[in-house]
């Protein structure tokens, strides 16, 4: 039997060299990246938005330095533009993947397309990289990581 699963498993491995084929879907068009917009800090959000602004909104939120953090209430910021190039951080919303999360602040990313059904997006200089594990695939930086940020995507009630 052990033979049997070994016999398979080299069947089909990858050719040394070759590269795994992946579904990849160019169209940066069907989402504008937001580029360091106004504050979405807790309590300017709060001021701000506080009509707009449910208890039950779901938001992404982190911790960070001098400010204590914040959240991107996701219906304003997350679900029209997918990535968020910021002084705060870099995030991403991905619905149909189900994840949202953060990456060390950069103002060099924009939205790119989808592979194997993640968000993709792309650095200024080329690469591309999977907003699901910040792992760039393609591109000069290829094989490199972006650095995660401590996110939880809560109620903006709980979370404020």
């Amino acid at each position: 039997m052990w033979h049997s699963v070994v016999t398979i498993a080299l069947v089909f491995a990858p050719l040394p060299g070759a590269e795994p084929t992946h579904n990849l879907v160019v169209k940066p068009q069907a989402h504008r990246t937001l580029v360091n917009p106004p504050c979405s800090h807790c309590r300017d959000e709060a001021k701000r938005r506080a009509k707009q602004l449910r208890a039950d909104d779901r938001v992404l939120c982190w911790i960070r330095g001098k400010y204590d953090g914040g959240a991107i209430p996701i219906r304003f910021f997350l679900n029209p533009y997918r990535v968020i190039s910021d002084t705060y951080g870099l995030f991403v919303y991905d619905p149909d993947a189900g994840f949202a999360r953060g990456f060390a602040p950069s103002l060099d990313f924009t939205f790119y397309g989808w592979r194997d059904g993640v968000v993709v997006m792309k650095h200024k200089d080329g690469t591309l990289y999977s907003c699901l594990t910040g792992i760039a695939f393609a591109g000069p930086r290829q094989g490199s990581r972006l650095t995660l940020l401590p996110t939880l995507v809560s109620d903006w009630g709980f979370w404020l």
